[in-house]
């Protein structure tokens, strides 16, 4: 994978380049310009790898939204057809939540945080979540279909 990503670009040459010119101080701090290379190469080669295991995981995870739309669908037409009430202010609230809470907190957690994390372990609860905010959505949904 290192080779793919930081050899046939010729990124670790260009690193090689940059860290034999010495210290860098920034702030105060003096940085030894090799470290900053390793750590920066280390930071894409975990972000690359996280993003791979993300894309790994998304036909499972679009699977089960599938599932929990429909079923939330099917909710909705047996809330109608026996007189149930709408509720326009749960739709909403499960769609803010979706689009500005889940989505966002988890690229951010998971994408970008320096930490040794299973992928099951982290999307399992984050699926359920994301499903049961989808179902919520799909059976408040008011207008026609």
């Amino acid at each position: 994978m290192e080779t793919i990503v930081f050899g046939l670009p010729g990124m670790a040459s260009a690193a090689a380049r940059f860290s034999a010119q010495g210290v860098v101080q920034a702030g105060g701090y003096v940085l030894d310009r090799a470290e900053i290379v390793l750590v920066t190469m280390y930071a894409l080669q975990l972000l690359g790898i996280r993003l791979v295991l993300l894309l790994f995981a998304a036909p499972a995870l679009v699977m089960l939204l599938a599932i929990a739309l429909i079923d939330g669908f099917v909710a909705r037409y047996v809330r109608r057809e026996s007189g149930g009430h709408e509720s326009a202010t749960r739709h909403t609230r499960a769609k803010r939540l979706l689009r500005k809470g889940i989505i966002p907190s988890v690229a951010l957690v998971w994408l970008v945080a320096p930490l040794q994390m299973s992928l099951a372990s982290f999307f399992l609860p984050v699926a359920a979540i994301m499903s049961t905010l989808i179902w919520v959505m799909a059976k408040y949904f008011k207008k026609y279909l």
